[in-house]
């Protein structure tokens, strides 16, 4: 016959330990919760956790400043999307660097790409601090829907800046263009802020019908197109 185990009177438990009460494997006592030190973490872990924490810092600094202009192209996989882009950059480079931000998607279905496809060229004079950029494109703008007659481009700079967690951006709008003839390249000349070292460039195309934007979402996208540095 196994013998019974003795039970602990809360009295017997010496200061700085605790009463366990356990089925399995009796009454005993154990130092409480929080007497020991925790483990240092190791230095790899610890600088993972400063990469995930740099990386959702720079994803927030960037949606927070383009989120105003993506008004009826919400997708939520960009936030995902762009997380696990700037994740990649810093297993590359070991740093997140939006100059070296590669052309993507704002809407993994309605794009820009499929509605008028771009090329774009960026110059950037250190004199006057204008950086410029030349949008042009090959054919017209394929809406698919009768209703448009016409569309419009917006070009949404930005100037992040990663130490502040701050964003300048500046927006550039052509007129209502046409669906007929030859268009003339998207000219896009702005200023740039006195401590800025990069820019992303976003250009959005909206359809339009008698001189008014149309509000299908399949008749807009929006992307960015280039991104690179500034000298100061």
């Amino acid at each position: 016959m196994s013998k019974a185990r003795p039970e602990i009177s809360l009295s017997d438990v010496p200061p700085g330990m605790t009463l366990v009460r356990s089925r399995a494997y009796g009454d005993h006592v154990r130092a409480k919760r929080g007497t020991y030190k925790k483990a240092r973490l190791n230095a790899a872990l610890k600088k993972g956790t400063v990469l995930i924490r740099e990386a959702n810092a720079a994803a927030k600094l960037f949606k927070d400043a383009i989120d105003p202009y993506r008004k009826g192209l919400i997708d939520k996989s960009l936030w995902p999307n762009l997380l696990s882009m700037l994740r990649r950059q810093q297993t590359k480079t070991g740093i997140v660097d939006f100059s070296q931000l590669k052309p993507f998607e704002f809407h993994t279905r309605y794009t820009l790409h499929k509605l008028l496809p771009v090329q774009v060229v960026t110059s950037y004079h250190d004199k006057t601090r204008i950086l410029r950029a030349v949008i042009s494109y090959e054919g017209l703008p394929h809406f698919g829907q009768s209703r448009v007659d016409s569309y419009k481009l917006s070009a949404i700079v930005l100037f992040p800046d990663l130490k502040k967690r701050t964003a300048n951006t500046v927006v550039k709008e052509s007129t209502v263009l046409p669906l007929e003839g030859k268009q003339a390249p998207f000219d896009v000349a702005v200023s740039v802020p006195g401590k800025a070292d990069c820019f992303i460039l976003c250009l959005r195309i909206d359809g339009c019908s008698k001189g008014k934007v149309n509000h299908t979402i399949a008749t807009r996208g929006m992307a960015v197109i280039a991104a690179g540095t500034v000298s100061r």
